[in-house]
């Protein structure tokens, strides 16, 4: 064994299922069944979570969705921790928008498209 995996893990030190990459990118978090739209930003990403910034205040439900601007992907998630206006996610699943008729995933498709177009014009 070598000697950092020998090495038990200090505070603050937290053990990562995935390498996370550091991003400033827009997202929105969406939830409830009245689909509750929340702009974010994420911090972190990787393919098991990702670190987001929200507006001050803002409830969340255990689990929600999070839409990625940049990719137009969205993941289930649930909420790992959270500290004040940051906190962590870590992704359940991803949403398959093609395929899914209901009404969320209409919405999810929608946002995504205004997202895309908002980036080509800036």
């Amino acid at each position: 064994m070598s000697p950092d995996l020998a090495r038990p893990l200090s505070l603050g030190q937290v053990e990562r299922k995935a390498q996370r990459n550091r991003c400033f990118l827009a997202a929105t978090v969406v939830y409830g069944p009245h689909d509750i739209v929340v702009p974010a930003t994420v911090r972190d990403i990787s393919e098991c979570g990702a670190r987001l910034t929200l507006p001050p205040f803002t409830p969340l439900p255990p689990t929600f969705r999070v839409l990625m601007k940049q990719s137009g992907k969205c993941h289930n998630a649930r909420m790992a921790w959270r500290r004040g206006e940051v906190m962590a996610v870590e992704f359940l699943s991803d949403v398959d928008m093609t395929t899914q008729q209901d009404e969320s995933v209409r919405l999810l498709r929608r946002l995504a498209l205004e997202m895309a177009g908002r980036s080509q014009g800036d």
